[in-house]
């Protein structure tokens, strides 16, 4: 596994509430966050 101090690569995602359409739509929220810096993507 490589050292966290080598380590060059940095992930940002952007979420956003769920609009009208969507919620009309029956659309679902995915993301699930487990505190300040990890987030679950598509499991149930």
């Amino acid at each position: 596994m490589a050292d966290p101090a080598e380590c060059t690569i940095k992930v940002m995602c952007r979420f956003r509430p769920l609009n009208s359409s969507e919620v009309t739509r029956g659309d679902k929220y995915i993301p699930k966050f487990q505190g300040e810096d990890t987030c679950i993507i598509g499991v149930s």
